[in-house]
């Protein structure tokens, strides 16, 4: 008997839907005026709607000396034509493509004059892995390496286009679509996509101070070493999950479901008389999790039945230790 205990596939879901939104001012707007601050709402979780923090050039009227200030705005871009009696829709448009924003009127329009950067300390994406009989859609929390370590990292700044709408009681509502593009090599194995990351000032500058036609140098794959990845917790598949925990570093549900198969059966060879069961781990002296380092992430790896090897016995003990394998061809 062959017994596989658990595989992982990764599709191409929504790109870039949650993301962490949890900076205070010293990281978001040390020095440049902030507007409409006290809109700004942090979240661990942040879905479209959401409340972010957005960079931005200053426009007439506002004063600030490095001619930029950061806006709070709304994630999911609301089209400044959109009929006033409209019912608001922010998983419409919270994501651009930027291999298409310059021929897109909904976003070609904004080029010229709307661009913006979207402050975050990090985003998610989920993977769909195979444990058992189920299939669980596994979190991974995305982000910066920093000072701050772990999941307290670099700002992460991603290319983006906002916009202003006045509905019908007249008040205005500022949103912001994050743009992406084709997943650098090391998170392909995640997504097909990923944000436009402008990781430095230089990087900032173009974009924002960019032309209509001049963008495609800026936006393109972030796949630096400083890019890290960890599981999170299957918690913040709901919308509604807010709480520090959501960006913790955790096991995969694989990874716990097939130790558990593991216990299982070592029990079961106990009672028999049997040598316990051993399962090798697959970054043996890296770390305890399967499929990415504690900090120097990988490609998650699939387990293969050579997964769990024979036992080496004991010097002087007397017959086989025996393999899952062996177990269940015992008589």
């Amino acid at each position: 008997m062959v017994f596989q205990f658990f595989t992982v596939t990764c599709h191409a879901l929504v790109m870039c839907g949650r993301v962490r939104s949890t900076l205070g001012a010293h990281q978001v707007a040390a020095d440049v005026p902030w507007v409409n601050r006290e809109q700004y709402t942090p979240r661990y979780n942040a879905s479209p709607g959401a409340s972010l923090a957005v960079l931005r050039v200053a426009g007439p009227g506002e004063t600030s000396s490095s001619g930029r200030v950061v806006e709070t705005m709304r994630f999911g871009l609301v089209p400044s034509y959109t009929d006033k009696a409209a019912k608001v829709d922010f998983y419409r448009m919270f994501n651009a493509r930027s291999e298409t924003i310059a021929e897109k009127g909904v976003f070609s329009r904004l080029l010229q004059r709307r661009r913006g950067v979207v402050l975050l300390n990090g985003f998610y994406e989920w993977c769909s892995e195979k444990a058992g009989a189920s299939q669980v859609k596994q979190p991974y929390y995305l982000h910066l390496d920093g000072v701050g370590g772990e999941s307290e990292g670099d700002v992460l700044r991603c290319a983006a286009l906002y916009d202003r709408w006045k509905g019908g009681d007249g008040g205005e509502l500022v949103t912001v679509t994050i743009i992406t593009v084709t997943a650098s090599k090391p998170l392909r194995w995640l997504h097909d996509r990923m944000p436009a990351v402008l990781r430095s000032e230089t990087d900032v500058a173009a974009w924002l101070e960019g032309s209509h036609d001049d963008h495609s140098s800026v936006l393109k794959p972030y796949g630096e070493t400083d890019m890290k990845w960890y599981p999170v917790s299957t918690k913040i598949n709901k919308g509604d999950f807010e709480d520090p925990s959501c960006c913790e570093r955790t096991k995969r549900v694989a990874q716990k479901d097939a130790g558990d198969v593991v216990k299982l059966f070592s029990a079961a060879a106990n009672k028999r008389g049997d040598s316990p069961v051993k399962q090798d781990s697959p970054a043996e002296g890296k770390d305890d999790t399967v499929g990415e380092k504690r900090l120097g992430e990988t490609t998650p790896t699939t387990v293969q039945p050579g997964g769990v090897k024979r036992a080496k016995p004991s010097p002087g003990a007397g017959g086989a230790q025996r393999s899952l394998h062996s177990f269940f061809k015992k008589s």
